[in-house]
């Protein structure tokens, strides 16, 4: 059995997991919710206590074959009549709601997998993929055409050209594993910070080394055996897939106005040689434009702002040291740059007796009487399913463990998680979604 999963979609995980919770739906009588990973699943009453499914996430895309031989996709009969099927098309999944109850992705049983030809059996519980056995099970939605909120423009693609990057200097910002899939990350001991999750843009920054120009009496030294300094500190800066230097990508100009060079010319100076500064860009562009749509945080018409979650060093050798959150919040302080706001700071074991005084119940239960399933849940009820000033729906919260390599891992709130798929259904997504275009990825190609 070959196993893979294919790194752009490590949050979208086709998962086997067992059924250990189940209850009745409150409205609906040939319907059940199944609780998995702190999420709500509708089901039919086929779903048994102990039954091993399939768990497809929210905003994942199940394969087209595996949808086909099931009968998943929507289709009518002869006389236009609903004939079968759940899902559009497209085939994504969606955080929905079905007579009052929740529903937060999608689970089938693991023989699903022997209508295409793979034995179910030889799989366990516990194992991931996007494909097996070479078939794409399931992939991260990526819708086909956009409508473009931002004033995004297609340009060309970029020419390739030579990198002055050093490998291992500069790394584009990885994606932050859901809280869901980690429960078991975390022990009462654990040092924790939970801060707020910012809908905006990814922006990073750093000054590390890179490739230096040589001149043509370096060039000759060189040949001759001569040991040469070829690198040099250099500013860098990026979203979360493209590097956005002119010299690195000329055709960078995907948008009418380049904010990630208009946040490194404002923090340049904030920026200490083999550091890189990792935050969220929240407001406007000052054409007007929303970064993400209905989220100002504050921010006046046709403003920006800036807010810090993540600092690292980077060694000559390319090994990456994170900054504790006490340290990143020093250095805020230091160079008058804003953090994003921090929720809580303590054990795990005080966060939730933290919980517990707050009361806060907002209808997440946990599956089982667990320590991870218990911290998630109090971190569900206590933070999430809030709403801004403006009344849009908070994005949630990441959690970093600073007892453990200061791994940060983010946890979205269903009301949210709804607003997100309506945007997509109309095309309607923020300037950093990293879905944009194929153009977009083919530049970080060329960067990199």
């Amino acid at each position: 059995m070959n196993l893979k999963i294919d790194q752009e979609s490590v949050n979208y995980t086709c998962q086997v997991l067992q059924i250990k919770n189940l209850r009745k739906h409150s409205n609906a009588d040939r319907l059940q919710i199944a609780a998995l990973q702190g999420n709500n699943l509708i089901c039919g009453l086929d779903t048994k206590l102990d039954d091993v499914v399939l768990f497809f996430p929210v905003e994942s895309q199940i394969g087209q074959e595996f949808a086909e031989a099931n009968d998943l996709i929507r289709r009518k009969d002869s006389e236009g009549k609903a004939a079968g099927g759940m899902f559009e098309p497209h085939l994504r999944c969606k955080a929905l709601t079905l007579r009052g109850e929740k529903s937060e992705g999608f689970i089938c049983p693991v023989s699903y997998l022997d209508k295409v030809g793979i034995d179910s059996s030889k799989l366990k519980i516990g194992d991931e993929f996007t494909h097996i056995n070479n078939l794409e099970l399931v992939r991260k939605f990526v819708p086909k055409t956009k409508k473009i909120g931002t004033g995004q423009k297609i340009g060309k693609k970029p020419k390739k050209i030579d990198s002055k990057l050093v490998p291992g200097q500069y790394s584009l910002h990885y994606d932050t594993t859901k809280l869901q899939r980690s429960l078991g990350s975390f022990n009462e001991s654990d040092l924790i910070v939970v801060t707020q999750k910012m809908h905006g843009s990814l922006h990073s920054m750093g000054r590390v080394l890179c490739k230096k120009k040589l001149n043509v009496f370096e060039r000759l030294l060189r040949r001759l055996g001569v040991n040469v300094v070829d690198s040099e500190y250099a500013d860098l800066y990026s979203s979360r897939t493209v590097i956005k230097n002119k010299d690195l990508n000329k055709n960078s100009g995907f948008y009418n106005h380049d904010i990630w060079t208009d946040c490194y010319e404002k923090y340049k100076e904030c920026i200490e040689p083999n550091l890189t500064i990792h935050g969220e860009l929240v407001g406007m562009l000052p054409t007007g434009q929303w970064i993400q749509k209905n989220y100002s945080y504050g921010c006046p018409p046709n403003t920006w702002d800036f807010y810090v979650y993540r600092i690292t060093f980077t060694s000559i050798s390319g090994k990456i040291y994170e900054f504790s959150w006490q340290q990143i919040k020093n250095y805020c302080d230091k160079f008058n740059l804003k953090h994003v706001p921090e929720l809580f700071y303590g054990r795990a074991s005080e966060f939730i007796r933290f919980a517990e005084k707050i009361n806060r119940d907002v209808g997440y239960k946990a599956a089982d009487d667990s320590f991870g399933e218990i911290f998630l849940t109090s971190v569900q009820n206590t933070f999430l399913e809030k709403k801004l000033e403006n009344g849009s729906h908070d994005e949630g919260v990441c959690i970093r463990n600073e007892s453990k390599d200061f791994i940060a891992f983010k946890c979205k709130g269903f009301g949210f998680l709804g607003y997100e798929s309506a945007m997509l259904d109309k095309g309607d997504v923020g300037i950093e979604d990293d879905t944009a275009s194929e153009e977009l990825q083919e530049s970080t190609d060329a960067a990199l």
